[in-house]
C-alpha cells in the first residue's frame, strides 16, 4: 500500500511544467518518501516491472515448471525477496493483478504484460486470492 512504501514515482509528461515536478519532489521528501522521476506509462516503473515478474511466475506455474511452493521458495531464497511471487499475487488479488496486466498490455502490447491464461481461469472460477 502507498502509505507504507518509501517510493513515490513522480510522473511527468510533455505537458508537465518542470516547477510542478520540483514541487512534488520536494513534498515527497518532506513526507519522508524517496521520489524517482518516471515517464507516464501504465504501471510507471515499479509496477511495470513487478507485474511483469508476477505474470511470468504465473506462466511458469501454468507450464508446470515448478510447484507454487517451489516457485515462491526459489525467489525468496535465491533472490532474497521477503515474499514469493505467487504468494504476492494471492495477496494483491489474482483478479486485481489480471486487470492491471490487461491495462498495461492494452497500452503497450508488451507481451511481458499479456496476462497468463491461468490468471483468467482462476479469476473466472472465483479463486481470486486474499
Amino acid at each position: 500500500p502507498a502509505p507504507a512504501m518509501k517510493l513515490v514515482e513522480v510522473v511527468s509528461s510533455v505537458l508537465t511544467a518542470p516547477p510542478a515536478v520540483e514541487a512534488v519532489t520536494r513534498l515527497a521528501r518532506e513526507l519522508g518518501k524517496e521520489p524517482v522521476a518516471v515517464g507516464d506509462r501504465p504501471g510507471f516503473v515499479a509496477d511495470g516491472l513487478l507485474f511483469g515478474y508476477l505474470n511470468q511466475a504465473a506462466a511458469m506455474y501454468e507450464a508446470n515448471y515448478a510447484s507454487r511452493e517451489d516457485i515462491d521458495a526459489a525467489m525468496k531464497l535465491g533472490c532474497g525477496l521477503p515474499m514469493g511471487p505467487l504468494a504476492l499475487l494471492d495477496l494483491i488479488g489474482i483478479d486485481t493483478a489480471r486487470t492491471v496486466l490487461e491495462a498495461m498490455y492494452s497500452a503497450s502490447h508488451d507481451r511481458l504484460h499479456a496476462p497468463a491464461p491461468v490468471l483468467g481461469q482462476l479469476s473466472e472460477a472465483g479463486l481470486t486470492g486474499r
